[in-house]
């Protein structure tokens, strides 16, 4: 009987080690995927945090654009203010040079007939003084 007790012993021994053999397998398998789960989830942390500076990046560079945004609208603004003044002072201008011309050119003709008119003084005067023998005190008396 002992040697039978020996070789149940054995068999018996063999059923708990093949469990064992295949518990110990499954362990090192299941601390082998909960390394490449650790390396996952340290990668996505990883990548998330560089997802993250990169969003605060975007954030600050749109922040960034809506100041020259608003820095550009203000200057188109200011231009087209200034582009409507310098239309009116051109608008005011071209009439105060119309207005100059008119003025010239009466000035002109006044500057003309004025000269006729001298031209026939001294006419009158050439003749007057031919006329007076040279004598010439009659001209400033009348």
């Amino acid at each position: 009987g002992g040697a039978g007790g020996g070789g149940g012993s054995a068999a018996g021994a063999e059923k708990t080690i093949k469990p064992l053999e295949e518990h110990r397998s499954r362990l090192s398998w299941l601390e082998e995927k909960r390394g490449q789960l650790a390396t996952a989830l340290q990668e996505l942390r990883d990548a998330s945090r560089q997802e993250g500076a990169g969003l605060t990046q975007l954030v600050h560079r749109a922040e960034t654009l809506r100041r020259e945004l608003k820095s550009l609208k203000v200057a188109a603004e200011a231009g087209r203010e200034g582009e409507e003044r310098a239309q009116r002072k051109l608008q005011a201008m071209d009439s105060t040079v119309a207005a100059s011309q008119q003025r010239q050119q009466a000035l002109e003709r006044s500057v003309a007939d004025l000269r006729a008119e001298v031209q026939g003084l001294r006419a009158d005067l050439a003749a007057a003084v031919s006329a007076g023998g040279g004598g010439g005190g009659g001209v400033g008396e009348g």
